[in-house]
């Protein structure tokens, strides 16, 4: 139960965790992708809305990820439960542990976020469990208001014009500190890079989740329709463009359902959405299975 489809065709991807020994950890997911600058389609390239996941029940973390032919992520699940066991914050341990699971260092959320920019939903199909669950626990976090920032080593100047308005299909790690996307770790002070200056209503804070917990981490989330203030180019190679996000013409994230203990600060917009979809499903209705515990 859970994924209506498979991966089970394609190559295993494979990841170690001990590829690589740096002397400071940084999240990577603050500098955008080559994937993610192909991902900012014009407002008049708007495809359909992302929905069928919402049709799936609410599973545990380990029957989500079922059919996910991803090496060691059994693995990566367990860390995930692990780090999760003394957390709340008014949200379920599972719900905990697929925020942290999306934060790690492994291919799962570049997996994840390649699936979500894609136009055809068989591709995001086998990932519908962990994506409800994913979204079930950022929507019960508060909405962050305020200015988040994100870089990428390129000029991307010449696809952000004044006015321009811009989806963004996957999920985007901000952060709110400009202190630590300049720093010699991320951006630098020198050569060519793009800032990100986005005003957003719409955020969520995962630092509390993240196994990147010190670097104020914002996630927004896919569907996330943004529109271009300004832009400007300084001396030393740096291109900073303001961005604000808008409310779309229509929603474009479905959401998962009817989300219990929503905080009431939630923005309209997506209360909104929640009205829209018929087949509301409350977030305490798991579909009941063994004690995961056992697997990991």
């Amino acid at each position: 139960m859970g994924c209506s489809s498979s991966v089970k065709d394609s190559a295993v991807i494979s990841y170690s965790p001990h590829a690589h020994h740096q002397a400071v950890r940084v999240n990577p997911r603050l500098l955008m992708s080559p994937g993610d600058n192909n991902d900012n389609r014009r407002s008049q390239e708007m495809r359909e809305s992302i929905s069928g996941y919402h049709e799936v029940p609410l599973l545990t973390l380990k029957q989500a990820c079922h059919g996910l032919n991803i090496q060691n992520l059994d693995m990566y699940i367990k860390k995930a439960w692990n780090y999760s066991k003394n957390l709340r914050h008014g949200l379920t341990q599972d719900e905990q542990a697929a925020i942290n699971l999306y934060t790690q260092q492994t291919p799962i959320y570049r997996l994840l976020n390649e699936a979500l920019r894609k136009a055809d939903g068989r591709s995001l199909s086998s990932w519908y469990g962990y994506l409800k669950l994913l979204l079930v626990a950022l929507y019960k976090l508060p909405p962050y208001r305020g200015t988040v920032w994100r870089g990428v080593p390129h000029d991307l100047s010449t696809k952000y014009r004044k006015d321009d308005e811009h989806v963004w299909w996957s999920f985007g790690s901000c952060t709110s500190s400009l202190d630590i996307l300049t720093s010699p770790n991320f951006l630098g002070a020198s050569g060519v890079r793009t800032l990100f200056n986005i005003e957003v209503f719409d955020g969520r804070s995962v630092s509390k989740f993240s196994e990147f917990n010190a670097e104020d981490e914002i996630l927004l989330l896919p569907g996330t329709y943004v529109r271009v203030v300004s832009e400007m180019k300084q001396s030393d190679g740096l291109h900073i463009i303001h961005l604000k996000q808008m409310e779309p013409p229509y929603f474009l994230l479905g959401p998962p359902g009817k989300v219990d203990r929503m905080p009431q600060q939630a923005s309209q917009y997506h209360n909104r959405q929640n009205r829209s979809i018929d087949n509301e499903i409350s977030t305490e209705e798991y579909e009941t299975y063994e004690d995961d515990s056992k697997y990991l």
